[in-house]
C-alpha cells in the first residue's frame, strides 16, 4: 500500500491546490511526509467536511460544510467523498462556488468508475472495482446501508497479482452469501475458494469459467438473490461493458 501511495501522492506533490479524501493509516503517513502541510492542501476530515450524508435507494443526499446540498446516483461513502472532493475542485478552479443544482445534473449524467454499479439483469447485480481489503470493507458498508439485510448474495470473484484471499474476503464476511464463483485471473479459482468455503460455511463454492456462464447459472435464481461481482477489472469490465 505504501508503494501504491507514494505512486499516487507524486502526481499531487507539484499541484498549487491538492484535495485529499480518506487515505487510510498507511496513505496518510505517506501524504503527510510526500506533501505536507502546506498552502493549497485541503484534507477532507479537517478543513473541509461533509456534514451530513443519507443513503436512499440508487441515490444518497450530500449536505456540504458550505451549505450546498447534493442529491447524487451513486452508492457509498467513498463516491460521496469522490464528488465532496471533485465540486471542492471545481470551486478551486473556477475560483466560486459551483451551484448544488448544476452539480446535481452533471452528476446524473456521469457514471463513477469507482462506485458501485446496479445492473438490472437479469440477474440483478451489483460490480464493484473492489481489489484490497479496505476496498472490500468499503463495499460492504456500502451494501449494509444500500439493500435490505435479508437479501442474500452470490459473489463473484477474482483475484490478480497474488493478493491474498483471506484478506480481500473476511471485510465481505457479514454479507449473506450463499454461492461463490471463482475467477482465475491471475490467483487459482481455488486459492479463492479455499478460503471462501471458510468464510461462509454453507455456501455453494464453484469454479466460474467465465463471467458470463456464472451469471447465466444465477439467471433464473432466487429473486431475492442479487449477484455481486468484484475483485478486480478483469472480472467487473465485462459486466459493464456488455
Amino acid at each position: 500500500l505504501e508503494h501504491v501511495a507514494r505512486a499516487e501522492l507524486g502526481i499531487a506533490e507539484r499541484a498549487q491546490v491538492v484535495l485529499l479524501g480518506e487515505l487510510g493509516e498507511v496513505g496518510t503517513a505517506v501524504a503527510e511526509r510526500v506533501i505536507g502541510a502546506r498552502n493549497g492542501v485541503v484534507w477532507l476530515g479537517r478543513e473541509r467536511r461533509i456534514l451530513e450524508r443519507r443513503p436512499g435507494v440508487a441515490h444518497q443526499s450530500l449536505l456540504l460544510d458550505d451549505g450546498r446540498e447534493l442529491l447524487v446516483p451513486y452508492l457509498g461513502r467513498p463516491a460521496a467523498q469522490s464528488v465532496a472532493l471533485a465540486v471542492w475542485a471545481a470551486d478551486a478552479l473556477v475560483r466560486r462556488q459551483v451551484p448544488a443544482d448544476l452539480v446535481d445534473t452533471v452528476a446524473e449524467r456521469v457514471r463513477l468508475p469507482g462506485a458501485p454499479w446496479l445492473h438490472a439483469g437479469p440477474p440483478r447485480a451489483v460490480s464493484d472495482l473492489a481489489h484490497n481489503p479496505l476496498a472490500a470493507a468499503a463495499l460492504a458498508e456500502t451494501i449494509a446501508e444500500s439493500f435490505p439485510r435479508e437479501l442474500t448474495w452470490t459473489l463473484v470473484v477474482g483475484l490478480t497479482h497474488d493478493r491474498d484471499p483471506a484478506a480481500f474476503l473476511t471485510p465481505l464476511a457479514p454479507l449473506s452469501v450463499v454461492r461463490v464463483l471463482a475467477l482465475d485471473v491471475g490467483v487459482a479459482s481455488e486459492r479463492i475458494l479455499d478460503v471462501a468455503r471458510n468464510v461462509w460455511p454453507g455456501a455453494r463454492c464453484e469454479v466460474a469459467a467465465s463471467l458470463a456462464s456464472g451469471l447465466a447459472a444465477e439467471a433464473d435464481a432466487d429473486p431475492s438473490r442479487w449477484v455481486l461481482v468484484t475483485g478486480s477489472h478483469r472480472v467487473v469490465a465485462p459486466l459493464r461493458c456488455s
